[in-house]
């Protein structure tokens, strides 16, 4: 079973909430961050981004950096901006966007579940940035994001957060993202502990980096002692039944050695190519390629092998191994500079924004990755192509911070 326990967050003073919280570091770019932060210096971007207050040469590793995102978190706590609950609870977290709506349970997880398989994983990490989320967290003393976890519908679980009061709100507000986020704190710990129980293991939906990043953490700074804080890293857990998730669209910004004209006729060789209507919906089984020159759906001309597993026949991984890596050199997408990737609701303009700029020359749009889908990939122990799947709305960063140097 899955270790959860509550904890004492910190987090907004209320009617702070709104100038604290922040969308994820890794759905930014540096400028967008710096945007996002100018004018409002209680950002919890200044604790996540701490490399936009310095110039672009000054990287985010440098201890320069890194003290200043403590100094600046600490500077919250002791101004009154942020606070801390007096007693562990555990924390609902709804979001909605549009007529959407999400229900979850922010908690402590343990790192060894993690490490075990337990909370279980779907993609691999990029160690550079596993080891900057590190240090960046062993600065602050505490880990300002939350992992964002899946499960399969457990009754107990669903029936309790369905039953959950609409009200009284802590947080009720709409974030930058159009998305409106709401916290409840729950002091009813055991009715909510006989609910997680239910829960044999969790899947990382969202949060890879995170999660690796306080493992690391922990090897480094927790004793043997099961209560130690730099054990535990918070996460929200979803069923994953009441998810929206999209696609994860690829485009690259040149064609290397080829022109169009001949790398169509590349593509042709693998895949079938049929005329499609741009704005029509892609379905599982389909790569539609974009040009400003024209739109077509791909299917591989033969049937996709690659060792049988279930993350072989995923879309994205057809596109990677059969498009992205023989014709285009792109081994390691997480790397190459020729690729860049776009997801969520407003996917389908910036791409063609993109196309029309000519910040990119090819684009490549999927259907979404079931979650049903995701778990099994990691039930199967395999790794998703990075950026397979983009969960929206994203959690929010400052709004449950778990502080390990508060923690008892």
């Amino acid at each position: 079973m899955v270790r959860i326990k509550p904890f004492c967050a910190r987090r907004p003073q209320p009617g702070w909430e709104r100038e604290i919280a922040a969308l994820p570091y890794d759905v930014l770019t540096r400028e967008q961050a710096a945007r996002m932060a100018s004018g409002h210096p209680d950002s919890m971007l200044h604790v996540t981004r701490p490399e936009i207050a310095f110039p672009e040469a000054v990287p985010l590793a440098d201890g320069v950096v890194q003290a200043a995102a403590r100094k600046h978190y600490r500077a919250l706590i002791s101004r009154g901006r942020l606070v801390a609950d007096a007693e562990p609870c555990y924390y609902l977290y709804e979001q909605q966007l549009g007529a959407h709506r999400q229900r979850g349970i922010v908690a402590l997880f343990h790192v060894d579940d993690y490490r075990r398989g337990i909370v279980r994983r779907h993609e691999s990490t990029r160690r550079d940035k596993e080891l900057e989320r590190t240090r960046l967290l062993r600065a602050v003393g505490a880990q300002p994001g939350l992992v964002f976890l899946a499960c399969r519908d457990t009754g107990p679980l669903t029936a309790m957060l369905e039953a959950l009061p609409d009200c009284p709100w802590l947080y009720d507000f709409e974030a930058p993202d159009g998305a409106y986020h709401r916290i409840m704190p729950l002091t009813d710990t055991a009715t909510v502990a006989t609910a997680l129980a239910s829960v044999p293991v969790a899947y990382i939906a969202d949060g890879h980096h995170r999660a690796a990043a306080a493992a690391s953490v922990a090897g480094m700074e927790a004793d043997r002692n099961d209560v130690s804080p730099a054990l535990w890293f918070p996460a929200a857990l979803f069923p994953a039944d009441s998810l929206k998730v999209f696609a994860y669209h690829r485009c690259v910004r040149t064609l290397g050695n080829l022109d169009a004209t001949a790398f169509l006729r590349a593509v042709r060789e693998r895949f079938n190519l049929s005329v499609a209507d741009p704005l029509s919906p892609v379905t599982t089984g389909v790569i539609r390629l974009l040009m400003t020159d024209g739109c077509w759906d791909m299917r591989p001309a033969e049937p996709v092998t690659g060792g049988g597993s279930v993350a072989d026949g995923l879309d994205v991984a057809v596109l990677q191994n059969h498009l992205l890596q023989p014709l285009l050199g792109i081994d390691d997408p997480r790397e190459n500079p020729n690729i860049e990737f776009v997801g969520g609701s407003h996917a389908h303009e910036e791409i063609m924004q993109s196309l029309q700029t000519g910040r990119c020359v090819a684009a490549f749009m999927m259907a979404p990755v079931p979650v049903g889908q995701m778990m099994r990939v990691a039930d199967d122990g395999g790794s998703m192509p990075p950026k397979s799947t983009w969960f929206e709305p994203k959690l929010l960063e400052g709004l449950l911070v778990h502080d390990r140097e508060a923690q008892p």
